[in-house]
């Protein structure tokens, strides 16, 4: 499954924290990461990490050459081709550009009801 997904040209990566009991007699869970790599209608691929250092992804991700859309947590810098997606980058740059127009509509409402909703900007 591993291989199919990283001979294709997309992969959605993210890694979520999972507590693991180790065997050293302390009896306390211990911070693991599920790193998980996809696609869409695709294979997913979940790999067992007790560290999230960029180590997992890079060597996971070692030969793909493809578009990897991630949340932009440092550890996946540098994988993929150049032209790597960053959906918090991307959500930031179009927040950004519709900030003025939402301020305008808050306004627009609050003046319409009013009454004193908060600004947008508060």
């Amino acid at each position: 499954m591993g291989r199919e997904l990283l001979e294709g040209d997309y992969i959605q990566a993210d890694e979520t924290p999972v507590g693991v009991q180790m065997h050293d007699g302390r009896g306390k869970n211990r911070q693991a990461y599920l790193w998980q790599y996809s696609r869409p209608d695709g294979s997913v691929v979940f790999d067992f990490r007790l560290g999230r250092e960029r180590e997992g992804p890079k060597r996971f991700l070692e030969n793909f050459e493809g578009i990897l859309q991630s949340d932009g947590y440092g550890a996946y810098d540098r994988v993929g081709d150049p032209w790597h997606s960053d959906a918090r980058t991307g959500f930031t740059s179009a927040a950004g550009r519709l900030a003025p127009e939402l301020q305008r509509s808050c306004r627009s409402f609050k003046h319409a009801a009013g009454s004193t909703y908060p600004s947008a900007t508060t």
